[in-house]
């Protein structure tokens, strides 16, 4: 969210910090979404660990979703990622474990 550089308000038009708003109201699970090679660099790994740091700090908890598709996923869109493309259906999980076992 941060690299869109958009800016969040409340409810009286000020500024604020969208996970310290949240939880502050109350929210105590957010979701994310790990893709395995993102198009834009968004919903890496990396990221992914960083925002869930953010979110523990703030003492919430997070859904973590792994996406297969490398880009927006929906029901009538589900492009595997391409390093994907050479497994079939029972060995989709494989690759996924991996890159968790080894991070």
């Amino acid at each position: 969210m941060e690299t869109y550089d958009v800016v969040y308000k409340d409810e009286n038009g000020n500024p604020i910090h969208l996970l310290d708003y949240v939880s502050k109201n109350g929210t105590n699970l957010v979701r994310l979404k790990l893709w395995h090679t993102p198009q834009n660099g968004q919903n890496s790994l990396e990221d992914v660990k960083s925002y869930a740091l953010e979110i523990k700090n703030r003492h919430m908890d997070f859904l973590l979703d792994f996406h297969y598709s490398d880009t927006w996923a929906d029901p009538e869109a589900q492009t595997p990622s391409q390093n994907q493309c050479m497994f079939g259906f029972d060995h989709k999980a494989l690759p996924i474990f991996d890159v968790f076992r080894n991070n």
